[in-house]
């Protein structure tokens, strides 16, 4: 069992992702101080993901986290079963969050870039629930139909197929790497706790998406951030992921994820269930 709560500073010199020759900052540093108020406002459902994620997961195994945040759903998953998870994040307030909210569960904690990071013993199990990649149902407001996108925040998809090759390398034979499906990207507002008005607005351009996330109370801006994410088509990430080495294994029946495992073939994405 990892030690709980152990947080590993990186030592690499590489930059986080998604910000090498761009103004945006995708390490949450503005978005951080509203980070839990939002997500627990009706943005995520934590539960069904967990639930879900539970499934999909064999009960215990160590499982790495791509993109732990503030550990919301970490949480959730470690009161259905007994998870060895080591979550990654290159924002240190979401790691510091994080910290708190976990502290006495068997989660490693580790700010760092995990396009860099690696550890000996293979994982698993990995997942991403809106982390450093998530896909999107672009077409239909519910997850059941229409077409995927992979968004990811490295610069372009051939930094993402590194990505998806780096993950390969750290699961076992026949471990599961289980991607997150959400509704696509769109400008939005939310009334959220303590009297804050959430904003998103978007703006696309070939292969990219930029998002700004805004917090008010009233005309007064209390936070501003914006983020650049990188975009793939479903069956050009399809076959990144296949020439990294994964096949895929479709869509869970909660249509909450897309699921690929290290090894085997290929397949076609089945409808997902009711």
């Amino acid at each position: 069992m990892s030690a709980a709560n152990t947080t590993t500073l990186s030592s690499s010199s590489s930059e986080p992702l998604g910000t090498s020759g761009s103004r945006d900052d995708n390490r949450y540093v503005e978005l951080a101080a509203f980070y839990d108020n939002l997500m627990t406002s009706g943005y995520y459902d934590y539960d069904s993901f967990a639930t879900a994620l539970h499934q999909i997961l064999d009960d215990g195994g160590e499982i790495l986290d791509v993109g732990i945040g503030t550990g919301l759903l970490t949480e959730k998953l470690l009161r259905l079963a007994r998870y060895d998870i080591t979550g990654i994040d290159f924002s240190k307030s979401m790691i510091d969050q994080a910290r708190l909210r976990l502290k006495g569960h068997p989660v490693t904690l580790v700010h760092a870039d995990i396009r860099t990071y690696s550890r000996e013993r293979p994982f698993d199990a990995a997942i991403s629930c809106g982390g450093a990649l998530c896909i999107s149902n672009v077409l239909a407001p519910s997850r059941e139909k229409g077409r995927l996108r992979l968004y990811s925040f490295c610069d372009d998809r051939q930094a993402t197929a590194n990505l998806a090759m780096h993950l390969h390398g750290q699961l076992r034979p026949g471990g599961r790497f289980a991607i997150s499906i959400q509704g696509e990207h769109a400008d939005a507002a939310l009334p959220i706790r303590h009297g804050i008005t959430y904003q998103q607005a978007v703006s696309f351009a070939p292969g990219k998406l930029r998002k700004t996330y805004r917090f008010l109370r009233g005309r007064r801006l209390l936070g501003e951030q914006t983020i650049s994410l990188t975009y793939i088509e479903e069956a050009d990430f399809l076959a990144l992921f296949a020439e990294a080495g994964f096949s895929y294994e479709g869509v869970d029946a909660s249509a909450n994820y897309c699921i690929f495992r290290k090894g085997g073939s290929c397949l076609n994405r089945p409808r997902p269930g009711p």
